[in-house]
């Protein structure tokens, strides 16, 4: 991808007003002037750690995109279903990108704040430590693949007509209303027993992260004023905060219920028993219940993948192997290059943990 297509598709996604707003200069002085003013409502007991949080001379955030290589081969597929006598549908790994290239295909890129030296930078990291060791209490959380794992071998025998499902949310953390998520939030404290004191002062650091994002890119101050920025420490775990209460109020709402529902942030699998008829009544009904919150499906009856894991079906009973996106070269580090000798092992290592 040129530099010149980078940039333009990142001002593309700079100039939606729901999510961005354009700053005549760098207001973070005046931001900070707002935090500490902030400060002197919270308790005792927080405003005692605030000094440590608030940097002395804090910058603006970066804005910057890394690109979803893994749209390409469906990108690609849309194309020659507009034009099939373009190329073969048969698409290699290897010469994926160059094909992209030949089309004119340029992935979308997933925007990231980085918030390294932001006012916002430690106070988001508290804020990240406080919600963290109650995510597990999310009765569909999942931690990484080995839970996930772990998870499916629990799965007695499957019925006849059943369907594996996947759910992703599209662009969740941009998409989250403050309002809502900071409820959210409030809720899993308050379940978990969290002092109500704190939890006031919780919601207030938050909600100051949440509205003062500002950041650059190419010497123009902006304002992110929609959900969370990817890129400041307390966005997934507030991610599944506000998911844990959204899916629960989503299927309370349906008559028929998903079995074996499982989500790590905002990648959902689950077992459907109810017939393609009501899957599909089920994904209009998910679509439709919440106004900034939209649903990609997948679905099979024989093969999934989901995270990294391919979820097969054989005869009623779950097996798993391996899942590689078609965009994966499987290109690792040349053992001859100038690297440590326990950073080469770790792949092999890393790689060998994975395939187990």
């Amino acid at each position: 991808m040129s530099q010149t297509s980078y940039i333009e598709e990142a001002n593309e996604q700079l100039s939606n007003t729901t999510f961005y707003k354009k700053l005549d200069k760098d207001h973070t002085v005046d931001f900070k002037r707002e935090l500490l003013n902030m400060t002197t409502g919270l308790s005792t007991h927080t405003r005692s750690r605030m000094p440590a949080l608030i940097p002395r001379n804090p910058q603006p955030g970066t804005f910057y995109t890394i690109q979803k290589l893994h749209k390409l081969p469906k990108l690609i597929d849309n194309m020659l279903t507009t034009n099939p006598h373009n190329i073969s549908t048969s698409i290699d790994p290897f010469k994926i990108f160059d094909i992209a290239k030949s089309l004119n295909i340029h992935p979308p890129g997933r925007p990231i704040i980085s918030n390294i030296g932001t006012l916002t930078e430690h106070l988001s990291g508290y804020v990240d430590s406080v919600i963290k060791p109650f995510i597990p209490s999310i009765p569909s959380y999942i931690k990484d693949t080995t839970h996930f794992l772990n998870n499916l071998s629990q799965i007695p025998n499957l019925q006849t007509d059943a369907l594996l499902v996947t759910m992703d949310v599209t662009s969740l953390y941009a998409n989250i209303p403050h309002a809502e998520g900071l409820v959210a939030l409030e809720s899993l404290l308050s379940k978990n027993l969290f002092p109500l004191d704190h939890i006031q002062d919780i919601l207030s650091i938050s909600r100051f992260i949440l509205t003062h994002n500002n950041f650059i890119f190419k010497d123009q101050h902006y304002l992110q004023i929609s959900g969370t920025a990817m890129g400041t420490k307390m966005a997934p775990n507030y991610a599944n905060a506000f998911m844990s209460s959204l899916e629960e109020k989503l299927i309370n709402s349906f008559h028929l219920k998903p079995m074996h529902y499982v989500r790590y942030i905002d990648d959902i699998f689950f077992i459907w028993n109810h017939g393609i008829d009501a899957l599909e009544l089920f994904k209009t009904h998910a679509n439709a219940f919440h106004p900034t919150i939209k649903f990609t499906f997948e679905h099979s009856q024989h093969t999934l993948p989901f995270l990294d894991v391919s979820v097969k079906v054989t005869d009623g009973k779950l097996s798993t192997s391996l899942y590689c996106k078609p965009t994966n070269r499987h290109c690792y580090l040349n053992y001859n290059s100038f690297h440590p000798l326990k950073l080469k092992q770790s792949l092999i290592f890393s790689q060998c943990l994975r395939i187990r």
